[in-house]
């Protein structure tokens, strides 16, 4: 929502990505974290897995700014592990955001520069961005 408002704000047009990241895990009876699926196929493979994190990328093409923005998709972490960081957070910078990153219950989320979240998300296409999306 914050994005909406940021466009309507400032009158720009933004183009966003989303993606997801690696795969949700939860210990089993013995404490072994296994990978989660939606479901098993009829020859008992795992299909669809379920995303360990969404991160969306908003971008403004006109001053070639953007900030990625990345959700925690695991509510029983109880902290925000270096696992689930690919990158460094940068929300503290963002003054347009009004979410509660550190919200266990709405789920734990932070953001990145683009520069930096594309090492770990290769996959994500080159972007020209001189700044971030403040």
């Amino acid at each position: 929502m914050e994005r909406l408002r940021y466009a309507r704000d400032k009158s720009v047009d933004l183009v966003v990505y989303t993606g997801t990241y690696g795969i949700t895990t939860l210990p089993d009876a013995r404490g072994v974290e296994k990978e989660l699926y939606l479901y098993v196929d009829e020859n008992n493979n795992n299909a669809m897995p379920i995303p360990k994190l969404f991160w969306k990328v908003v971008y403004n093409p006109l001053s070639q700014a953007a900030t990625v923005f990345i959700g925690v998709n695991n509510p029983y972490i109880t902290s925000l592990k270096n696992d689930y960081q690919l990158c460094n957070d940068v929300s503290s910078k963002v003054s347009w955001l009004t979410w509660d990153k550190n919200s266990q219950k709405k789920g734990f989320s932070y953001a990145c520069e683009f520069a930096d979240f594309r090492k770990s998300v290769p996959a994500m296409p080159a972007l020209t961005v001189k700044s971030l999306l403040v």
